[in-house]
């Protein structure tokens, strides 16, 4: 590996087209915080590991503007998340918490633990979030977490409002079903 490409482990955050079959992808990492990445459109062997929610190694091509991705591996593809609407919907809700509150090149290394926390929680087969009721309070725990971590809790204040104020976005509620 030369010294212009670096491994890098991280979540998909966000996907989107680029161009006529190139991606753009978000990774939230441990160390170097929430990363835009090129996926060529000749990366077709990747096409199943860049998903949105996936915990991949990556070795990543610093070049001058945008880093591309040259290999790509799935550590962790947190494959029971998609048994259930409530945990790919708890999965999308805590995905953009993460990325609308954290500006590019900003490590956290709390926030990342807790959104791969999350999503092995939403992956595990016994925790209850299949009836609504139960789908709010994982939401509720999931919320006070992040505002713990942050380090902006106020207990006077709902969660959107503060989470508004912190990352000056709104976040949609997710959706739960019965």
């Amino acid at each position: 590996m030369n010294k212009a490409t670096v491994k890098i482990n991280g979540i998909i955050l966000h996907a989107y087209p680029i161009f006529e079959k190139d991606r753009l992808i978000e990774v939230l990492t441990a160390e170097d915080g929430k990363l835009k990445l090129l996926v060529k459109s000749g990366q077709k062997k990747w096409a199943g590991h860049i998903q949105i929610g996936h915990f991949i190694e990556a070795s990543v091509y610093q070049r001058s503007n945008i880093p591309l991705i040259t290999e790509c591996h799935v550590k962790d593809a947190f494959a029971g998340i998609r048994t259930h609407f409530n945990r790919l919907s708890m999965m999308g809700y805590t995905l953009s918490m993460a990325r609308l509150a954290t500006a590019f090149h900003q490590p956290n290394a709390s926030l990342f633990y807790l959104v791969k926390d999350t999503l092995a929680q939403l992956a595990c087969p016994t925790t209850p979030i299949s009836k609504s009721q139960e789908a709010l309070q994982f939401q509720n725990k999931l919320e006070t977490y992040f505002l713990k971590c942050e380090g902006i809790m106020e207990n006077d204040k709902p969660f959107h409002t503060q989470f508004y104020e912190y990352a000056g976005r709104s976040l949609a509620a997710p959706i739960v079903i019965e």
